[in-house]
């Protein structure tokens, strides 16, 4: 069942951060492994499981082995240093969250 994950990012001494100087902008990458995202088992079952791949069938999950990057809405930092990234979370899941300084 999906679910949502919030993640504050904050500044220094705070959730044990480096810390964002207030008022920098963000841009926000997302990558992630579930279900429906870079799952190789499914595309293997897909292609009909068996012993041990064949030489297409290894192209195939070459192929679909790849973490996509999804861009999220960029932050700003609060006054604070502080704001707050909530995404989906399918279970079971990983999500990675990338913030680049803009």
């Amino acid at each position: 069942m999906p679910g949502t994950l919030s993640r504050r990012f904050c500044g220094q001494g705070c959730c044990g951060s480096a810390g964002l100087t207030p008022g920098a902008r963000f841009t926000v990458d997302s990558r992630r492994l579930d279900e429906n995202h870079a799952k190789i088992r499914k595309v293997w079952d897909g292609l009909g499981g068996g012993e041990w791949p064949d030489e297409a069938q290894w192209r195939t999950l070459r192929a679909a082995d790849e973490l996509t990057t999804e861009k999220l809405a960029g932050l700003t930092a609060s006054e604070h240093g502080t704001d707050t990234v909530t995404v989906m979370l399918p279970m079971p899941g990983i999500r990675f969250l990338r913030l680049s300084k803009n």
